[in-house]
């Protein structure tokens, strides 16, 4: 049966612990030396799941999934997978991850494409993909570069999404993240989220016509550019320590707006948000931007 059929199959498969102890020497084996594999057994509601960690060129990402990918649909299990491919051996070091878990085949081949446009385009930059649910995340991005990988991610994102493959998606999403450092300075997140609809010509319940999947992917793509002053803005002020900022969009109008978070309680500050507004609208005067 083919990893559709293993993953989707009307009949609960029947996990077998010593063969897939076989298929994690079988992973050792077809990645570089080195290599980990940790094997999380299936428990309720989790599947077979295979965290693997190796040091190669992340040139080489795409290849080694597929061969990961490859050994996993061997089983009958439903099972996931998360690979990380470090430049260095060193946890620090940048990477790319990428997350596996029920995606048909066409979707991966869609994403490791994906992947490898990006690499290409930011190779010092940490990348994460979510193959199942279209997630893609650019993190660790210094203040210095933040604002050029966000205009360099834009256009690759849309590049994706214009291609007809994108509609295996029913949503999805690009984050770049500015990392914090060790003095306590804020983490700063900006992202947005295309969710598509099933029918985009129909009409929602008040009547109204949605548009097409493409005006609305390109109403985003705009928001985001056109939002890049605020980003700038933001990474020539004083934030509040150990926060983090978050620039996100509203999934409706496509509005900016900004939250405030603290690292340890997780707990929002608006009053922050509020003078951040305040300070962005001093340096970006026709800024939209709002508190979430």
């Amino acid at each position: 049966m083919g990893l559709l059929s293993n993953m989707f199959g009307t009949s609960k498969p029947v996990h077998d612990p010593e063969a897939a102890a076989a298929r994690v020497e079988q992973i050792k084996a077809a990645l570089p030396s080195g290599t980990t594999v940790l094997l999380i057994e299936p428990s309720k509601g989790m599947a077979l799941t295979y965290i693997v960690q190796v040091v190669a060129d992340r040139r080489q990402t795409s290849t080694m999934t597929r061969s990961v990918v490859e050994i996993a649909s061997a089983g009958a299990e439903r099972w996931s997978l998360s690979l990380e491919v470090y430049d260095v051996d060193d946890p620090t070091s940048t990477y790319s991850a990428i997350t596996v878990d029920g995606a048909p085949m066409a979707k991966l081949e869609v994403a490791l494409r994906a992947h490898d446009d990006l690499y290409a385009i930011i190779p010092s930059q940490s990348i994460g993909i979510d193959v199942m649910e279209g997630g893609f995340n650019i993190s660790d991005v210094s203040r210095g570069q933040a604002a050029a990988t966000a205009r360099a991610a834009i256009r690759w994102w849309e590049g994706v999404l214009q291609h007809g493959e994108s509609g295996q998606w029913s949503a999805s999403t690009l984050s770049v993240d500015v990392g914090g450092d060790d003095l306590g300075n804020a983490e700063i997140s900006y992202g947005a989220t295309i969710e598509r609809e099933v029918d985009p010509m129909g009409k929602s319940a008040d009547g109204r016509r949605y548009v097409s999947d493409a005006e609305w992917n390109q109403r985003v793509f705009t928001a985001w550019n056109d939002n890049l002053l605020v980003l700038e803005a933001l990474l020539r002020l004083p934030l509040p320590a150990e926060h983090e900022v978050e620039i996100s969009f509203d999934k409706d109008k496509i509005r900016p707006r900004i939250t405030v978070t603290g690292w340890e309680t997780r707990a929002e500050n608006k009053t922050a948000a509020k003078e951040l507004v305040a300070q962005i609208g001093s340096h970006v005067p026709d800024a939209k931007i709002k508190v979430y």
